[in-house]
């Protein structure tokens, strides 16, 4: 199915590109420094531990359909994804 996949890859994608977005938007205009000890790596290994991509991914599923046939494999991907 087709909509699980895309919400389980939209959840894994995004909560990366989001955190690690977030990251450098913060420390490259100066709003805040990296420590010394941490590498521009670590931003990426950790954001599947973020948890809003989840919370979201169940409230936009649950406004964007209807049926709830849909809703629950909105749920499954989210699932999905947040394994990932």
């Amino acid at each position: 199915m087709p909509l699980p996949a895309g919400v389980a890859a939209g959840l894994f994608i995004g909560r990366q590109v989001g955190v690690r977005g977030a990251v450098l938007g913060a420390i490259k205009p100066g709003r805040a420094s990296r420590p010394r000890w941490a590498s521009w790596g670590q931003p990426y290994d950790a954001a599947p531990s973020c948890g809003i991509g989840f919370t979201m991914s169940l409230f936009k599923g649950g406004l964007a359909f209807a049926y709830p046939m849909l809703v629950d494999e909105v749920k499954i991907g989210a699932l999905a994804g947040s394994i990932l």
